[in-house]
Parts: C-alpha cells; sequence; structure tokens
C-alpha cells in the first residue's frame, strides 16, 4: 500500500472484514493450551546429554575402538602369517610331486634322441644337441 491509500479513512466494514479472519481470543487460549510450559519442556530436556558429555562419550568410544583395534592386529598378523606359512608348505610339496614325476624326463629325452641318432639313415633324422 502506498502513503496515500493509507491516509485513507477506514470504514466499520473495511475494519470487520480485515479483522473476521483472525483468530478470537478464545481460539488463541485453546490452541496455547495445547502447548507445553516452560517447566515441562525443561523437565522434558534435563535427561538429554549436553553437547559436552557427546563429544566426552565420542572421545571415550573413539579411544575405546583404538584400544581393541590395537590389541587385534598383532594376532591377524600371526594368524595371516600362519595361514601364508601353511599355503607355501602346500605349494612345496605340490611342486616337490611334479619334480619327482618328471625329474627323469631329461635323461629319457636324451635316449631318444640317442636312437634317432642310431638310425640307418642319420642325415634324415639327425639332430642338433641342446646344451
Amino acid at each position: 500500500m502506498t502513503d496515500e491509500e493509507l491516509d485513507q479513512p477506514a470504514t466499520r466494514r473495511d475494519v470487520r472484514d480485515a479483522v473476521a479472519g483472525l483468530a478470537t481470543k478464545d481460539e488463541l487460549a485453546a490452541a496455547v493450551a495445547k502447548l507445553a510450559t516452560k517447566d515441562e519442556l525443561a523437565a522434558a530436556v534435563a535427561p538429554l546429554a549436553t553437547r559436552a558429555e557427546m563429544e566426552l562419550g565420542f572421545a571415550r568410544l573413539m579411544e575405546a575402538i583404538l584400544t581393541v583395534q590395537r590389541s587385534i592386529l598383532p594376532a591377524i598378523h600371526t594368524e595371516v602369517r600362519t595361514v601364508l606359512g601353511i599355503t607355501e608348505e602346500e605349494w612345496q610339496r605340490r611342486v616337490a610331486v611334479l619334480d619327482e614325476k618328471y625329474k627323469d624326463l631329461p635323461p629319457r629325452v636324451t635316449a631318444v634322441e640317442d636312437d634317432l641318432d642310431a638310425h640307418k639313415d642319420f642325415r634324415l633324422h639327425k639332430r642338433p644337441r641342446v646344451p
């Protein structure tokens, strides 16, 4: 509204129409009666932890977690080393089985090469020796 409009006199009808949408004193009192009082709010908030108490509790929790972590890590390290040792031994055993199975392979190949070299037509079958 402009200053000119504000300076215009209002009629009773204008005032009544403007006030008609507002709540009555009884309606306001009924709405406020449902709200908690200052004492009720204070009593409800009293058992809650303060910010400082929450921060202290969080710091204690973090320290407890770090303590558990420090105590568990050496045990985990030991277990991992044990498992890796067992795994290494198992692989050594498996490789040893293969080594044992094929350890006579070079002499067998040499025997086959010697047989070929002894063939009548040695020019067709002669193979160079691999050092």
